[in-house]
C-alpha cells in the first residue's frame, strides 16, 4: 500500500503548492500593507519583532519578522521598506502559513513513517510527505513537509514544534 500513499502525497503535494502559489501573489500586494501597519511583538522563541499586523496574520512572520538581524547586515543599503518587503513577499511569502497546523502538523515520532530506496527517500505522516534524493556529490532535492527520519522528540528550541512548514528546494 505504500505506493498509494507515494501518490495520495504527491497529489497533497501539488495541491499545497497552487494554494502557497495563489497566496505568494497576493503577498506580494498585501505586505506592503501589512509592512505599514505592522506591529512588534514577541516572536514564537521570545524575541522582540516586527510583523504583519493581527489582522494580516498569515502573510507575517512570527519566527523571524519583517527585519532580521542577520538580513539588515546582509543587505545594509537597501531602505528598511525595500528590505522588509523582499523578505516577506519574497523570500518568505506568506510565512505563517505554516503554523496552520491542520496544513502543517508538527512531527510525531510514533507517526512518522519512511522508506528508503538507494539515494531517495519518502518520509511520510499520515497524507503529509516529503520526497527526498540526495545526489552522488551530497545535494538533498527536496518536496513537501520538512519531517525527517529522526524526528523523534523536538528540542525546545525547534520551531517546527508549532507546525513543520513546506519546502520545495536543493539545499
Amino acid at each position: 500500500m505504500l505506493y498509494p500513499a507515494m501518490l495520495l502525497g504527491f497529489l497533497f503535494c501539488l495541491a499545497y503548492l497552487i494554494l502557497n502559489l495563489a497566496l505568494t501573489v497576493v503577498g506580494f500586494f498585501v505586505t506592503p500593507v501589512a509592512i505599514l501597519f505592522g506591529e512588534t511583538k514577541l516572536s514564537l522563541t521570545g524575541v522582540n519583532i516586527f510583523s504583519a499586523p493581527r489582522w494580516l496574520w498569515l502573510f507575517g512572520n512570527d519566527e523571524e519578522g519583517y527585519d532580521p538581524n542577520w538580513y539588515r547586515i546582509l543587505h545594509p543599503t537597501w531602505g528598511v521598506f525595500k528590505r522588509r518587503w523582499v523578505w516577506a513577499a519574497f523570500r518568505n511569502s506568506v510565512n505563517n502559513l505554516r503554523f496552520i497546523k491542520v496544513l502543517n502538523p508538527p512531527p510525531q515520532m510514533d507517526k512518522i513513517q519512511y522508506r528508503r530506496w538507494g539515494d531517495f527517500y519518502f518520509i511520510w505522516q499520515g497524507i503529509f510527505c516529503r520526497f527526498v534524493y540526495i545526489g552522488k556529490t551530497g545535494t538533498w532535492y527536496t518536496l513537501g513537509w520538512k519531517y525527517w527520519i529522526i524526528d523523534a522528540a523536538l528540542p525546545c528550541k525547534d520551531i517546527r514544534k508549532f507546525g513543520v512548514g513546506f519546502g520545495a528546494r536543493k539545499q
